[in-house]
């Protein structure tokens, strides 16, 4: 190991011709890392994020094609973390990914997981018995958040199982996508209009091959070429919606896009929205979360996750303004979630 400026140790010990990448990591406590992930998210950086709740801790690790970027990752990285968290010295590693590590790596840590009454988590290279009554959904840890194993994606799924029936036609929105597990989860609960998003181009694009992978048919709508995000299909702004099925498909579709909720509205009104996002975002696009829930005759569902539990009584308190009952809240200890009822509208 050597140390770069003090504060970036690289490790050189892997051979030159078995390294596929290097992995860039450092680590930021609770406090701090909210403000980050949030940073980082504004500027649609591919990171992964790795919990650990005995340390009170989050690791982020950046891969990289070479040294050289890592590197010049690095040093960008330490005045941007200085910027956003007021603190100067951010040690971090620098370690080459051979590519059996790559390959295996993931596979220790990941078996398949029930999370909720139905639902089945497992990862593609491991085959499981069916279980009588159980949803499976496949999905591989990846760049995109949701692998299913975070309290707050595991809290959605409860919600979805356990809390919200499914509405005969009102649809479900999935607010920030990332893997597009809840849009899985809500396909295979039997909703035939599902509308998912991301601001991130590469989280659509692994949330839509995690949809085909999960056997879920993906909807095109047409392209609107003078839409300022070109890979956005604008699907009409009516709560009829209905994604027209390719020819030979048996069951419900899935539209899944590019959104960016400070430029973009959310088209039409779902019986069922779910927010897995930061406390930050949940406060700064609330109006248009809470204007694509569907109040009309039985009322709609919103659940909200991604909330520390000393941050949620504000996130609560905010959405009961704007006309939203808690029906359920759970909690971890660190993370808290909450599903929610809207008022019907006469």
């Amino acid at each position: 190991m050597r140390s770069t400026g003090g504060r970036i140790s690289i490790d050189t010990e892997a051979a030159d011709d078995s390294v596929c990448c290097q992995a860039l990591r450092f680590e930021a406590g609770f406090e701090d890392a909210e403000r980050i992930e949030a940073e980082l998210d504004a500027a649609l950086a591919d990171v992964n994020m790795e919990y650990d709740y005995a340390t009170q801790t989050v690791a982020f690790v950046f891969l990289s094609p070479t040294r050289t970027e890592a590197e010049t990752r690095a040093r960008e990285l330490q005045a941007d973390l200085a910027r956003w968290t007021g603190k100067p010295n951010w040690p971090m590693t620098l370690q080459p990914v051979t590519r059996e590590d790559w390959s295996e790596s993931w596979k220790r840590h990941f078996h398949a997981v029930r999370v909720s009454r139905r639902f089945v988590i497992k990862p593609s290279w491991e085959e499981t018995a069916p279980e009588p009554g159980a949803m499976t959904i496949e999905m591989d840890p990846g760049m995109s958040f949701g692998t299913g194993r975070h309290f707050t994606t595991q809290s959605c799924l409860r919600f979805l199982d356990e809390s919200v029936p499914v509405p005969r036609a009102g649809g479900f929105l999935d607010v920030g996508c990332g893997s597009g597990i809840l849009s899985v989860a809500a396909n295979k609960l039997g909703y035939r209009r599902v509308f998912a998003f991301d601001n991130d181009p590469l989280a659509v694009r692994i949330a839509r091959e995690n949809l085909a992978r999960n056997g879920v048919a993906i909807h095109d709508a047409p392209t609107d070429a003078s839409h300022s995000h070109s890979c956005l299909a604008p699907v009409p702004a009516t709560p009829a919606f209905v994604p027209k099925l390719r020819r030979g498909t048996p069951g419900p579709s899935v539209v899944c896009r590019t959104l960016d909720l400070a430029a973009d509205a959310i088209p039409g009104r779902y019986g069922t929205v779910v927010a897995n996002m930061l406390a930050n975002a949940l406060t700064a696009h609330a109006p248009a979360i809470a204007g694509a829930v569907d109040r009309s005759d039985e009322g709609g569902w919103l659940i909200l996750a991604g909330t520390l539990t000393g941050q949620y009584p504000a996130i609560k308190a905010l959405y009961e303004g704007l006309g939203f009952a808690e029906t359920h809240t759970l909690s971890d200890g660190e993370w808290q979630s909450g599903c929610f009822r809207a008022a019907i509208k006469n």
